[in-house]
């Protein structure tokens, strides 16, 4: 079933499907830190007459503009991502060392998977976390760090 793939395609999926998660994850680190600030998952940043958003202008503190929580949101969400990011490819280099260990035993395609079951088991996490408003939005960091443990880019290549 799987013998005549090789690497590229995979590489290409597992870059595509965790660029595009981070900014999923981006907007629901947000929209948690916005219900946390505030109490609106939007943190009033209802659309406009004109359809401009007040929430990506610097505005700070006028009328109908940034509240000091938003930026507090904006700040907290950038360090989370931060973090996040840190502690996947932290995790992807130390994960990495093992993997020409598993590539002497196993076959190559079954250690190239790894990180799509990592990706699979971060994304559950992400899943539970915004579909349950009690489980704490910290525990990205912990899909951050089954996706990276998986191996990442690092062991499909």
């Amino acid at each position: 079933m799987f013998f005549g793939i090789t690497s590229e395609p995979i590489m290409f999926l597992y870059a595509i499907g965790y660029n595009s998660l981070m900014s999923l994850v981006q907007d629901l680190v947000v929209r948690r830190l916005c219900e946390e600030a505030t109490g609106d998952p939007t943190c009033g940043d209802q659309p406009q007459d004109n359809g401009t958003r007040y929430f990506n202008q610097y505005d700070v503190g006028e009328e109908g503009g940034i509240t000091d929580a938003m930026v507090l949101v904006q700040e907290t969400t950038a360090k989370y991502i931060m973090v996040m990011g840190v502690l996947n490819s932290g995790t992807q280099i130390i994960t990495s060392q093992w993997a020409g260990y598993f590539l002497d035993r196993y076959p190559q395609r079954l250690v190239m998977l790894s990180p799509m079951v990592g990706i699979l088991l971060a994304n559950l996490v992400f899943v539970l976390v915004e579909g349950f408003k009690a489980i704490p939005v910290e525990l990205v960091f912990l899909a951050a760090l089954l996706a990276g443990g998986s191996g990442g880019m690092i062991t499909i290549k």
